[in-house]
Formats: C-alpha cells, structure tokens, sequence
C-alpha cells in the first residue's frame, strides 16, 4: 500500500507523540532524583558522616595529648594570693597545667578574685582542689590609688553591693559592657549571635558565642539573666533552604534535607514529624525545638 508525503508525515508525528507519552514518566522520574532525591540522599550522608566523626572517640595518643596533667596533692602547702601568684606557685600547689592556664587566663583578661570563695568558681577547679587550698588562700586589698591599676566598673558595684544583672534578650551593646570580661568585640559577637539565633532561651547558649571559653563564662553567669523569653520562630512548613539556612543550629545542609523531606512527603505536623529524619536524633530536635512553628 502506498501512503503519501502527508500520511507518512502523520504517521511520524503520531510515532514521535506515542514515545513521548511513553518516555515522559521516565524522564521526570530521572529529573527528579538528580534535583530531589538524589540531593536529599548526598545531604543526610554528608550529615551522617560529620555526626560520626564528631562522636568519634579518641585514641590513646589523642586522649593523652588533650588531657590535663592530674593535680598531685603537695606535701606542705602554703599561703598564697592568687591574683599574684606565678605559674610556678600554682604548679607547687598541686594544680596541673590546664587549671594553672584557665587561672593566668582569667587575670590577664581583668579577672579578680575579691574573696577566697570566688576561686572556687573557676570551671576547671574542682570541689576537692578547694576544700585543700582554701584554707590557704590570703586575698590582698586592692587600694584604688594613683599609679594602681582601676577596678572596674563592675567591680566597684560589687564592692557597693549592687550586683550587675543584665537581660541577655534585652540588652544593647552599653548593657553588655558592664558584664565582667565582656568588651566591645565580644558585647557586638553576643548581640550578632542573640539576633542570628532569634533570641536566647537558655543562659548556656553563652558559650556558644565565638571565642567564649569556660573562664569567662563562668566570669559572667552571675550577672545575667535571659529576660524577655520571646524568640523568633521558624515556620518550617513555609520557609525555604535560604530562609531556615540562615539560623546557626540548621545551616544550608540541614535545611536542604528538612525542604527536600517536606516536597517528597508533605508538612510538618508537629516535631515528631522531624524526627522521622533518620539525622535529627532526640538532643538535635531538643536543641531546636523552641525556635519552630508548625502552621500551614
């Protein structure tokens, strides 16, 4: 039989309409694990593998090269300052290298010890080194005389019995200034973080500020209190990557898996939803949970 130019024209087109039909769900099938899937599976391994290496335990020769020297009780003690003894005085009271480092540490960041009571404060001093120095401890007045180092303003509130208490949630950068160890470039790091994070909910997120340690946190938690508790909520069902990205407990990675898992099977109805994410364990979502909304 023959067909005409027209017919077989038809006829093609007819063909290259059924293989479309036919291909099609392939194709988007395909498209849809390179954008989606694909990406969603890359994010929780990376995830995965940072989440092993982080509880990754240490060898011996890490754990001897990290671990502080053991205090070793000295056999005759003796009265000392400890706003001026040296290195080598602590060291012959029995305190190891890491006690004597967070110690030097604190005086050279304007750290005073107005009463044998606040050496015990110290994060890396234990209950037990103090019982055995305290007896020992013998704190000098500290004149305010021309040519003598100030107190600061911190301290002499102390001195006149009006603690500085400051609402973490609340405060501006002059509030952060009067906290004990916190100048300008660590009350501008406290408010860069209080903003990226949506507010504080608990007091320990302090160390979480770049280049807090444990002394000059320890240095501050007396004098702070959190405040106005209101933080800026996240609606995890609404926002995209970019938007959940931007806060300091998901980042980019995080919220890729969060959309992906929400596009591949529907909203979020509650944190339990979150937690089907085989990456987000119980202290995660805990960690998370106050800064999140549900709404559709």
């Amino acid at each position: 039989m023959d067909f005409s130019r027209r017919e077989w024209n038809g006829m093609l087109v007819l063909l290259l309409l059924v293989a479309g039909v036919w291909l099609y769900p392939m194709v988007c099938d395909a498209l849809r694990r390179d954008s989606g899937e694909v990406a969603y599976e890359s994010f929780i391994t990376e995830l995965e593998g940072e989440k092993k290496e982080a509880s990754r335990p240490y060898d011996r020769e890490t754990i001897r090269e990290h671990s502080p020297t053991r205090s070793v009780a000295p056999t005759n003690l003796f009265s000392f300052d400890p706003n001026q003894a040296s290195a080598a005085m602590f060291e012959k009271l029995g305190l190891n290298r890491g006690q004597i480092r967070n110690i030097l540490h604190y005086r050279e960041r304007g750290g005073h010890f107005a009463k044998k009571e606040d050496f015990q404060k110290l994060y890396t001093l234990s209950a037990a080194d103090y019982t055995r120095l305290a007896p020992y401890i013998q704190i000098a007045k500290k004149e305010n005389t021309s040519g003598s180092t100030s107190y600061s303003e911190s301290n002499r509130q102390e001195e006149k019995g009006l603690p500085i208490v400051v609402a973490l949630n609340e405060a501006d950068s002059l509030s952060l200034l009067t906290l004990p160890g916190i100048g300008p470039v660590f009350a501008a790091r406290i408010l860069k973080y209080r903003d990226a994070l949506g507010g504080f909910y608990a007091l320990q997120q302090l160390m979480e500020v770049y280049g807090m340690d444990s002394v000059r946190f320890q240095q501050v938690l007396p004098h702070v209190v959190l405040g106005n508790p209101s933080l800026r909520s996240l609606a995890v069902n609404r926002l995209g990557i970019e938007e959940l990205g931007k806060h300091p407990y998901i980042r980019y990675k995080r919220a890729s898996v969060i959309v992906q898992y929400r596009k591949q099977h529907g909203a979020f109805s509650s944190l339990k939803d979150l937690a089907d994410i085989r990456i987000f364990d119980a202290a995660y979502l805990q960690k998370i949970a106050p800064y999140l909304i549900f709404d559709l």
